[in-house]
């Protein structure tokens, strides 16, 4: 007995050590996922730093209450839980999760964790759906210079037509002399 304890007290060290660093949390259910399909989910988040990690619930919720995480989160923790521990675009991994879904009825998103934040599934979909960060960025980038493209438009229009309109001038002096 004294080793499952030590076994525990570790594996939730270890848990709480991979929170470290983190931008998000998401905890499905996957009842009915083979091993298989949920290796061919680690791989595909492993390119995006996140990891898809089965967790014991009562585990996880002493390793998230360790991090300070547990703010109504550990509740979603019912059944067979897989953790998925995104250290990297917290939006990126969440795709690749939802994509998942779509393909296997089994997996449920419950729940994510996000900026300190517990997040519903729906709203987690819908974050799923924006585009990536940068093609977001690059949109703000050009909606904060598209004002100034402008403003500078209507600048050069007007010393244009300034400059014809003094050589317009100058052209009737000269017909006039």
């Amino acid at each position: 007995m004294p080793s499952l304890r030590k076994e525990r007290v570790a594996a939730v060290d270890t848990l709480t050590n991979d929170f470290d660093g983190l931008q998000g949390l998401i905890v499905a259910g996957y009842v009915g996922v083979k091993t298989q399909e949920l290796n061919e989910l680690r791989g595909k988040l492993r390119p995006l730093q996140a990891r898809c990690q089965i967790v014991k619930n009562r585990l996880a919720k002493i390793a998230l209450k360790n991090k300070g995480i547990d703010v109504g989160f550990g509740e979603y923790f019912k059944g067979q839980s897989a953790l998925i521990i995104q250290k990297g675009d917290a939006v990126a991994g969440l795709k690749v999760l939802v994509e998942f879904e779509k393909g296997h009825a089994n997996m449920k998103i419950r729940a994510g964790y996000i900026d300190g934040k517990v997040i519903k599934p729906a709203d987690l979909k819908a974050m799923a759906s924006l585009p990536p960060r940068k093609v977001l960025l690059s949109q703000f980038a050009a909606q904060l210079n598209s004002p100034l493209t402008k403003f500078a438009g209507v600048l050069q229009a007007d010393l244009r037509n300034l400059a014809s309109l003094l050589d317009q001038i100058a052209k009737k002096k000269e017909k006039g002399a």
